[in-house]
């Protein structure tokens, strides 16, 4: 599993740039281009997490239907650092 910092590095690298660090510091004096890079990292680090979520998720069986276990799906351990 990626780390959030790496998660970062990827979408930098991605981006022509050699890290998360590094496209900040060119685009300092840019909000809202920054702005525009960290929603669009958001989205991936919200997928990563939902991708998570979903290999930890758990199902009971209640009579003919299977549920799915709330708790598994929103448990912190599905939330990457």
């Amino acid at each position: 599993m990626k780390t959030l910092e790496q998660i970062k590095n990827d979408y930098a690298v991605s981006k022509g740039y050699l890290s998360w660090k590094g496209l900040l510091a060119v685009l300092s004096f840019d909000l809202d281009f920054i702005c525009k890079h960290e929603n669009e990292l958001m989205k991936i680090y919200a997928m990563e997490c939902l991708k998570l979520a979903y290999e930890n998720a758990e199902f009971y069986q209640d009579g003919d239907l299977a549920v799915l276990d709330y708790d598994s799906i929103t448990n912190e351990n599905n939330i990457i650092k």
